[in-house]
């Protein structure tokens, strides 16, 4: 196997896979709108909470009401949580 050989081989025919993968990618970042600081947020606003109780948002019009949300027996939480993970 000749210089030329192992070089196209080993460098060229890697190099060509690499950048027929990366040019769709780099071809497609031109065309995406972006964000620029300062300009008004077009998204509605998403938030998320695991307890919505617990952070002071009105309930959900259409979700159904659980009846284990916020009931204590004893007045005190049973849960413990931590590290180890002991409710």
């Amino acid at each position: 196997m000749s210089v030329l050989q192992t070089v196209l081989t080993f460098v060229a025919a890697p190099l060509a896979l690499y950048l027929l993968i990366a040019a769709p990618t780099i071809a497609r970042r031109g065309r995406r709108r972006k964000y620029k600081a300062g300009s008004p947020w077009p998204y509605p606003p998403v938030l998320w909470t695991a307890d919505p109780e617990g952070a002071d948002l009105p309930p959900l019009a259409d979700a159904p009401a659980d009846p284990r949300v916020g009931v204590l027996t004893d007045g005190g939480s049973k849960t413990s949580g931590g590290a180890r993970g002991s409710w």
